[in-house]
């Protein structure tokens, strides 16, 4: 009843306290709830009592749409690469291949109007196991970011890069931090914590330190 409009002020107990609409989870493919309502219209009890079964499947369809999403995306990319075979190249350069790395930054304006802009030769360090590349400058200064395969295209060198000592002592990165990047970890976010959410607001499950 707490996120029920009362008919007397016009909104929810929760929007008065938080301004705030609750967001009840919804089917993505059909954008009806997660149960089945009836044809005609519903008492407040009705209502409620249908919140509140739709709040209790939130957690368990939150997930099965999550799987379904993410297998629709993987359908989605093999059937694009399918379809775009002849079109799209995949250069997989080696470490210590030289590379241009188009800069993002110029086309993320409306009013950008200029030709790709590339920073100057990268040399390519490794490959992650999402298919993304660590490169660094050209005195072994590592990009503490991945870079996506699009944007990488090869520069045309007179002679491959080589080096007087092995790619683990040239580059200013710690073993730890390259395999990091390579492996493409996620660092845990602080206090990281199951939630519910609602619009904008964000409730987290009482911790320990919070129950008496």
């Amino acid at each position: 009843d707490h996120i029920t409009i009362w008919q007397r002020f016009g909104c929810s107990p929760y929007f008065m306290v938080t301004g705030a609409h609750p967001t009840l989870p919804l089917d993505l493919v059909e954008a009806t709830w997660l149960i089945e309502l009836l044809e005609g219209p519903l008492s407040t009890e009705e209502l409620i009592g249908y919140c509140t079964r739709a709040l209790a499947k939130h957690h368990q369809h939150v997930e099965e749409m999550r799987e379904r999403v993410g297998k629709d995306k993987l359908q989605w990319a093999l059937k694009f690469a399918e379809e775009h075979k002849n079109s799209i190249k995949d250069f997989n350069f080696k470490p210590l291949d030289l590379v241009l790395v188009k800069n993002m930054i110029t086309e993320s304006s409306h009013s950008a109007k200029m030709l790709p802009c590339f920073h100057s030769p990268m040399v390519v360090i490794a490959r992650t196991k999402g298919g993304n590349y660590i490169v660094a400058e050209l005195d072994g200064s590592v990009w503490q970011t991945r870079v996506a395969a699009f944007r990488v295209v090869p520069y045309k060198a007179q002679k491959r890069l080589e080096l007087s000592q092995s790619l683990e002592q040239w580059v200013d990165i710690t073993p730890e931090k390259l395999k990091e990047l390579r492996e493409e970890l996620q660092r845990p976010i602080i206090n990281a914590m199951s939630d519910l959410s609602f619009g904008s607001i964000r409730l987290h499950e009482p911790l320990e330190h919070d129950t008496i």
